[in-house]
């Protein structure tokens, strides 16, 4: 697994530059192949990535997920995505470098799950499955409603979907009430049952391929607020 810094790579609007030639995907000195269905991690600076950080346990270094596929000879993320980032809310679709813009983010990390060709084309399918059904993004974070999606329960359901259940990330509950978060979904939701993304980096199954600090990384404490 590669993990580094990345010191120099201003090109543009402030992206480092990426170069993808068939699978091959380099930043920097580093480079990795891809696969359809690599997990990328990104840690935002935002509000939203904030929130995420708070409610991590033992590790803050991401705090958004997405699935990679590829399209002719390039890989894209796809990653269900709310807020101000995302005013409609629901599945996007960006290019890799897009998605872990420096300074937007602070770093980001390309994992691999143990899946047969045949397992990632269901992922492919499952990510089609989304473009039609055009799920909204899940503010509340509640499980098993269809109709709406977090990035994490995507990325979950995802390969749920494509291994038959043999691959599984079990949420975790959250108390609100014993946080700065006890009055944003209302008195009667205070405890949630949520597929953390640090839940879903460390996931026994997982490979790690590659981690990319940016200069404006800061290491973060995992004492809840």
């Amino acid at each position: 697994m590669i993990r580094c810094f990345l010191l120099v790579f201003l090109v543009g609007i402030g992206c480092p530059q990426d170069v993808i030639s068939q699978d091959v995907f380099k930043i920097g000195n580093s480079k990795i192949v891809l696969e359809d269905g690599d997990i990328i991690f990104r840690s935002g600076v935002g509000k939203d990535s904030e929130f995420i950080r708070d409610f991590a346990t033992f590790d803050k270094t991401f705090t958004h997920a997405g699935l990679l596929l590829k399209e002719g000879n390039r890989f894209y993320v796809y990653h269900m995505l709310g807020g101000d980032a995302n005013f409609r809310g629901g599945l996007k679709k960006d290019p890799i470098m897009t998605f872990v813009c420096y300074p937007e983010n602070e770093c980001f990390g390309i994992y691999r799950l143990p899946l047969t060709t045949v397992q990632r084309r269901r992922i492919r399918n499952y990510i089609d499955s989304l473009g039609r059904n055009k799920p909204a993004f899940d503010m509340n974070f509640r499980i098993g409603n269809k109709d709406s999606l977090y990035c994490t329960e995507m990325v979950v359901e995802a390969i749920k979907y494509a291994s038959g259940g043999n691959l599984c990330v079990q949420p975790q509950p959250v108390d609100l009430s014993k946080t700065k978060y006890r009055n944003i979904l209302g008195r009667n939701q205070q405890v949630v049952w949520f597929y953390s993304v640090e839940r879903l980096q460390h996931a026994a199954f997982l490979e790690k391929k590659i981690i990319i600090f940016y200069p404006n990384y800061k290491a973060k404490q995992t004492n809840r607020k």
